[in-house]
């Protein structure tokens, strides 16, 4: 399995939304299994609201 940095993470986000696809199609192109690719992008977000939080 390929690691991906945050940021790399970040970059195909960014591209599934401009693809215009849905994230099944988009996941599928780039060999990542749709669930996993879900999974991550949740997380991500939640890990962006956490640092937006602060004190």
């Amino acid at each position: 399995m390929l690691r991906r940095t945050s940021e790399q993470w970040q970059t195909l986000f960014d591209q599934h939304k401009a693809s215009g696809l849905t994230q099944t199609e988009f996941a599928k192109q780039q060999g990542i299994d749709p669930g996993y690719f879900r999974l991550r992008k949740r997380q991500l977000l939640a890990w962006q609201q956490d640092d937006n939080d602060g004190f």
